[in-house]
C-alpha cells in the first residue's frame, strides 16, 4: 500500500514536481494534515484559519485532480487549522470552488468533531473528566465560557467513510496519525 503525505501542513506549499513524481507510480491514498494547536486557541475560538486561503486553495487545486484521476481517496485532517465546524465549512467551500473551476466531481465525506457544552458539562458533573493537572482543575464556568469545543477524532470515522467509498474525506479536529493509519 502506498500512502502519500501531500505536505507538512495544507497551505504551507509543496513542489508540483514532487507531487507528479509521487503520482508517477500507483498511489492508494493521499493524506494531509490541515491544522495545528501550535498557534494557540484563538483560531479555534474565532473560527478563522491561520493558513492563507489562497495558499490552501493552491495546494488543493493541484492535488485534488491527481487524487481523483488516480482514484486515491484524499484524507484531510483538522480542516481550516483548528477543525471546528466553521473550519470544515471554510475548507468545504474551497473544495467546491475548485471543483466548479476544474469541473471535478467527487463524493465528499465529512467528519465534524464539535462537542456541545451541555455534553461536556454532563460529563464533568458525572465525574467522567480527568484533569491533567491538579493546579488548574476544569470547572463548569470554563466550559460555559468556551466559544468552541472540539474533540480529536481517531481512525474510526475515517474508516467508516472509506467503507462508503468517499473520494475526499474532510475532518474536523483529527489526530495527525489517524489520517495515515485509517487506510491501513
Amino acid at each position: 500500500m502506498k500512502i502519500v503525505s501531500l505536505c507538512g501542513l495544507l497551505g504551507y506549499g509543496y513542489s508540483e514536481d514532487a507531487l507528479n513524481i509521487a503520482f508517477s507510480e500507483h498511489v492508494d491514498y493521499l493524506g494531509v494534515d490541515a491544522g495545528s494547536t501550535d498557534p494557540g486557541p484563538y483560531y479555534l475560538g474565532s473560527g478563522h484559519s491561520f493558513t492563507d486561503r489562497n495558499a490552501v486553495k493552491r495546494d488543493l487545486a493541484l492535488a485534488l485532480p491527481k487524487a481523483l484521476e488516480h482514484k486515491a481517496p484524499f484524507i484531510i485532517g483538522t480542516a481550516g487549522g483548528a477543525g471546528s465546524e466553521r473550519h470544515v465549512q471554510w475548507l468545504t467551500d474551497i473544495l467546491l470552488e475548485i471543483a466548479a473551476e476544474q469541473d471535478l466531481h467527487f463524493k465528499l465525506g465529512t467528519v465534524y468533531s464539535d462537542v456541545s457544552k451541555d455534553y461536556v458539562l454532563q460529563k464533568l458533573n458525572a465525574g467522567k473528566i480527568a484533569n491533567m493537572s491538579d493546579e488548574v482543575p476544569l470547572c463548569a464556568s470554563d466550559i460555559e465560557n468556551s466559544t468552541t469545543i472540539v474533540s480529536q477524532i481517531g481512525i474510526a470515522p475515517i474508516i467508516e467513510l472509506l467503507k462508503h467509498d468517499a473520494d475526499v474525506i474532510l475532518c474536523g479536529r483529527a489526530c495527525d496519525t489517524a489520517i495515515y493509519a485509517a487506510p491501513c
